[in-house]
């Protein structure tokens, strides 16, 4: 029931934080990345400035673990049993109160609404799993993502013909697959390749959360912090090129929103498929 589930997420989302939290995000104002002129005049206070927004949101990072999830409590949909749908439910559960912790720990989440809390994480927590799982997968992989995930694949199709040919439209179903796992390998091959680092997959994450959801002049302001952070942090890191990194790194997010459409359009049913090729070593 779709009320239901959005008034357990409401629930989940009631603030519990203290009213002097610090949101310890910079103003508009104070971007450094918009006046390449300040940037070489302070580049100390940029750094304690991205350090600590990176910190905040290494701290949410470990609180809901989200990770840890997609990796030890995915269904093993390899092997058919008679518990794999409450597995699968099981699995979402668990999700779904992690999704809401990491969201609930990120630095600007006093200064929003309880609506828009709701309309962030029900419209946006596929992506961002997904660009968690892409970009896991991407720092994992020192060599060729491509064959490793074609490896995976392979190994998946092979099980599932001799496991559940019987119970499940195996055509459709790589059919499916093959459309979704299309646009993650383009994701994690790209990523991979530029070696994305662990605190620009962090912010990616807030940034498409954030991404199309400007109806308020907070959230946009809130999104121009963390697109100035990313500038930031790539410049921080040495990058001679860095609107051609910043460049490639959002050019991954309409990908990652087609693959998030086909995984809800299947009520999530590949999404323990996709874990399976994407972390399988």
């Amino acid at each position: 029931n779709n009320n239901n589930n959005n008034n357990a997420t409401r629930k989940l989302l009631e603030p519990s934080y203290s009213s002097d939290q610090d949101s310890g995000y910079m103003s508009e104002g104070e971007s450094l990345a918009s006046n390449p002129t300040e940037v070489t005049v302070d580049i100390a206070g940029m750094r304690r400035e991205t350090q600590l927004i990176i910190a905040q949101l290494r701290k949410s990072e470990s609180e809901s673990d989200i990770g840890e999830v997609l990796i030890n409590n995915s269904p093993n949909i390899i092997q058919c049993n008679d518990q794999i749908t409450q597995e699968m439910c099981d699995f979402s559960d668990t999700l779904v109160f992690k999704l809401v912790k990491w969201l609930k720990n990120l630095p600007f989440y006093s200064e929003l609404t309880l609506t828009e809390h709701t309309k962030l994480l029900t419209s946006k927590w596929c992506e961002v799993v997904l660009l968690e799982l892409t970009g896991r997968a991407a720092m994992d992989r020192d060599d060729d993502c491509y064959a490793h995930i074609a490896d995976s694949v392979s190994m998946l199709k092979m099980q599932l013909q001799l496991n559940m040919a019987d119970t499940l439209d195996l055509e459709s179903v790589f059919s499916d697959l093959d459309d979704i796992l299309g646009r993650v390998k383009q994701v994690v091959a790209t990523l991979s390749a530029m070696k994305i680092r662990e605190e620009e997959k962090l912010i990616l994450k807030v940034i498409s959360l954030l991404k199309d959801e400007f109806e308020s002049r907070k959230l946009t302001e809130i999104h121009s912090v963390y697109m100035s952070t990313l500038k930031n942090i790539i410049m921080l890191n040495g990058h001679t090129d860095v609107g051609g990194r910043l460049n490639v790194l959002l050019l991954q997010l309409p990908l990652i929103h087609e693959a998030a459409m086909l995984l809800l359009k299947s009520k999530l049913f590949y999404l323990p498929f996709l874990l399976h090729c994407l972390l399988y070593k």
